[in-house]
């Protein structure tokens, strides 16, 4: 275990060469970087000099790539995200090819529920969004430390995230002109030592380059090694509750759905009942059920869920495949 515990920290948790602003063993924040405090719904800008890989590499496709979680106190909409890391390379902006960004419901072992080679899984997904962008602001400071600044509304074509109260994940990779993740110009996610977010920080190696088996979300403390958190901001605007449409306080997910259709209603929203129909109009007969419905019984099709609660009715159509 010490043997491939070393290998794991060498290949995707390393320290920051250019870190004359992290003194070993110390808790700084990024450098000259400041943010709107009245807009923070998450901060997690107090982070160690070292970092985890997470790096999607555009010759090969492969990936290992890091996750953190948020909690969401009530219904908010999300409007930028921010992720903090680095890379020791010199040439990170001449191999920048685009940047992805996922968020992630919390699924029952306290992990992110779904992952990037899943189209689909994710509440939000943001794909090799263009570097050059309008919603994204590359923040460089400090020789090689590089932060992504994410506004949600504009990446996603317009179209706002509303979350309701709950805990979520946040994946960000750069897309990068390299062959192997293990390559020295390999972005890497600030990490701390201390008690930050929900549940501890996560990776996941889905082609298994490591040769350790993570192709599921893993908690690095599984390998000992010491990373708890990730350096991220969420800012955004909570919203007032029962008062705002039922369709921005319910998320469905995911859809196009192959089995478990998950239903998250703000702990504000009672629902009276759930009723999932197929095109003929007739009842599946299938219930919802701490928060799921199982359609795995389902054939492919359209089907039409209509929820009522307390603050309203949804109806959403849901494709089964």
């Amino acid at each position: 275990m010490k043997k491939t515990t070393l290998l794991i920290a060498a290949v995707i948790f390393s320290f920051a060469a250019n870190s004359q602003s992290f003194p070993v063993n110390s808790i700084g924040s990024f450098p000259n970087y400041t943010h709107s405090s009245q807009s923070l719904l998450w901060d997690q800008t107090s982070f160690a000099p070292w970092g985890s890989y997470s790096s999607i590499t555009n010759q090969s496709g492969n990936m290992i790539v890091s996750a953190d979680d948020f909690e969401l106190t009530q219904s908010s909409r999300i409007d930028k995200i921010t992720v903090f890391g680095y890379e020791n390379g010199d040439n990170f902006l001449d191999i920048l090819e685009g940047l992805d960004l996922y968020i992630y419901g919390n699924s029952v072992d306290n992990s992110p529920n779904g992952n990037p080679v899943i189209p689909g899984s994710g509440l939000l997904e943001i794909v090799n969004y263009d570097p050059l962008g309008d919603a994204l602001n590359i923040i460089n400071t400090d020789g090689n430390f590089y932060a992504f600044e994410l506004d949600i509304t504009l990446a996603n074509g317009g179209e706002e995230l509303i979350l309701p109260a709950g805990n979520y994940w946040v994946v960000a990779a750069p897309r990068l002109d390299i062959f192997d993740v293990g390559d020295f110009a390999s972005w890497k996610v600030f990490t701390t030592y201390g008690s930050a977010g929900i549940n501890q920080a996560h990776f996941i190696d889905p082609a298994n380059l490591l040769n350790i088996g993570a192709t599921n979300w893993t908690p690095f403390s599984v390998y000992s090694l010491p990373v708890i958190s990730m350096g991220f901001t969420v800012e955004g605007e909570p919203l007032l509750g029962v008062g705002e449409n039922i369709e921005n306080l319910v998320v469905v997910f995911p859809n196009p759905t192959t089995d478990i259709l998950n239903v998250k209603v703000p702990a504000s929203v009672n629902v009276n009942n759930a009723n999932l129909i197929n095109i003929l109009g007739a009842n599946t007969g299938l219930r919802l059920v701490n928060g799921s419905i199982d359609t795995s019984s389902l054939s492919s099709g359209f089907y039409i869920l209509t929820l009522n609660t307390s603050a309203g009715t949804l109806t959403q159509k849901i494709l089964k495949q």
